[in-house]
Order: structure tokens, then sequence, then C-alpha cells
């Protein structure tokens, strides 16, 4: 079990009808008190490669973060009314593939985005593939952009 199992198995539990929220949400709550502070630093340093990448991260994220929130908690799980979202065939087969991730064994999937091709793979045998190379090459090169923009930046003004 992961360091934050305690906090995500809650969201498993059946709840009474008139709890709303859940100790799982301070998960996002989470997220939002880390990405926002760093978004308002983005847009306070100069333009540049390293600036313009992390607003770009930090938009990234929230997009995600709101995307996340509508598809699992609106659409997947009713907590609030998501319109015709869930007539979209490719939300439908995320929702199918996450109810997956609700029964008792609590197995594949673990992501909810790709949880469809997480799913394929498991049917198959296939081991889940785990970040793609080339993904995880850009992503280091573009941290490092930004740590070096943000250096240099601070050294030029002194």
């Amino acid at each position: 079990d992961g360091k934050l199992w305690n906090v995500h198995v809650t969201h498993h539990k059946k709840k009474s009808e008139n709890v709303y929220f859940e100790l799982n949400d301070i998960l996002g709550v989470l997220n939002a008190v880390a990405v926002i502070p760093v978004m308002f630093y983005a847009f306070q340093l100069p333009p540049g490669p390293g600036s313009v990448t992390l607003l770009g991260y930090t938009i990234g994220v929230s997009i995600y973060g709101t995307a996340y929130i509508v598809v699992h908690d609106g659409v997947h799980h009713g907590r609030f009314p998501t319109g015709p979202l869930k007539n979209i065939s490719y939300v439908k087969r995320i929702s199918d593939a996450h109810t997956k991730h609700h029964k008792p064994s609590m197995g594949v999937p673990f992501g909810l985005f790709l949880g469809p091709q997480e799913v394929e793979a498991a049917a198959k045998g296939n081991e889940v593939a785990p970040i793609p190379l080339w993904l995880s090459r850009t992503l280091l090169f573009l941290t490092s952009l930004i740590m070096v923009d943000i250096c240099m930046t601070k050294f030029d003004k002194d």
C-alpha cells in the first residue's frame, strides 16, 4: 500500500447519502495548494523559456485536475451533474474501466484516463506500460530548461 492509501481507500468505502465530501477529496485540494502558488510565481518571472514552460506545466496540471474531477467525480460517481459528457464514447469507456477499479479487488486500472488501455493490456496478460521513454525524457528536458532559465534570470538581476 502506498503512503496515501489510507486517504484514497475512503473513496472506496460505502458512504451514507447525506455525505458529500470524503477524505479522498483532500488530495485534489492539496494539488491546488501546490500548483496555484507555482503558477503565480511563473507569472511573476520575466518572460523566458523556463518561466513559460513552468507556466505551461501549471496550466496543464490545472486542466488535468479539472478534467479528472469532472470525469471521475461527476460522470463516473455522479457527485454532480455533467450534462451530455456521459454520452461521449471515450468518456463511457473511461467510466466502464473505472468500474473495474471499484470492484472488491481494487485492481487494474489504477489510472483514470488511460484506464481503458490498462484494462485491455491486463486482459491480454500484458504488463501495463509505464510512462513512455520519449515522454519521460521530454519532461526531464523541460524541467531542466525551467531550472536553468530561472537560475540565469536570478543571476542576471544580481
